[in-house]
């Protein structure tokens, strides 16, 4: 009894094995744990595709910005009446109206009546240079005058005289007829967006096609030739005009939208 107070029993000795191999087995777990993380952590690593870096562009960067868009031409409204515009430039006073431009000053004289214009006392027809202007419109009690080539401009040359000229600021203009006027603004048979602008022709009569030529005509700007052939036809609100562009071999009938007197 003695020898057996001082060792283990049998008991304690199998509960300390188990122990001892429980710890075993919880340590083993762990590292088992741990190696199993190392492996899963090196297989994803070599599994996920590595980015390669992109090397910075030696290509210089073009910025592409679109064309401006150019606005569409305006469409002209389609004509219902010819416009009738009386040109009086100069007031009862004998003063050029304004808005009116003197674009040039030049020496020059008057003998006769406008042949442009009918029945106004104050219109003439002038020289200068080589010249003739009509009409002309006397103004500073008739020292000078003031011609207009185109009566769709605002524009005109002064003609200082050596002779003065008649003026009279009570004279009322007459009512004019169609074929009174000496300037018209035709619309292109062929293209409603094009114009062209006419001054009646003075001098010895031509003929195209067997109608006489009335009116020369060009566009605003000065470009191109045309004729207005024969007489105005004003029984209708859009008064017509037969129309042909120079050099073409056809004769059309055209508008006019605009007649100045």
């Amino acid at each position: 009894m003695a020898g057996d107070q001082g060792g283990s029993g049998p008991r304690e000795k199998l509960s300390r094995g188990w122990k001892a191999f429980w710890a075993f087995l919880v340590g083993a777990a762990g590292v088992v744990g741990a190696v199993v993380g190392v492996l899963a952590y090196v297989h994803q690593l070599n599994t996920t595709p590595v980015a390669e870096a992109t090397p910075p562009s030696t290509t210089p960067t073009v910025e592409v910005s679109s064309p401006p868009l150019e606005p569409p031409s305006p469409t002209p409204e389609p004509i219902v009446r010819t416009a009738e515009r009386q040109v009086n430039p100069v007031d009862y006073n004998g003063n050029l109206r304004p808005g009116y431009q003197i674009t040039e000053t030049v020496d020059g004289g008057c003998a006769l009546p406008s042949s442009a214009i009918y029945e106004n006392e104050n219109a003439y027809r002038c020289f200068f240079d080589s010249w003739v202007a009509d009409p002309c419109f006397a103004f500073e009690d008739g020292k000078a005058v003031y011609c207009i080539p185109e009566p769709w401009k605002p524009e005109g040359v002064r003609l200082n005289l050596a002779e003065q000229v008649a003026f009279n600021g009570s004279f009322q203009l007459p009512r004019r007829e169609p074929s009174d006027a000496w300037a018209i603004e035709i619309v292109d048979p062929s293209d409603p967006g094009v114009r062209w602008f006419c001054r009646l022709r003075l001098g010895a009569a031509e003929e195209i096609g067997g109608h006489g030529i009335a009116f020369g005509c060009g566009h605003a700007d000065g470009t191109g030739s045309a004729y207005a052939l024969g007489s105005l036809e004003s029984d209708e609100p859009v008064w017509r005009i037969l129309f042909q562009e120079k050099d073409a071999t056809e004769i059309a009938k055209a508008d006019v939208a605009t007649a100045w007197y």
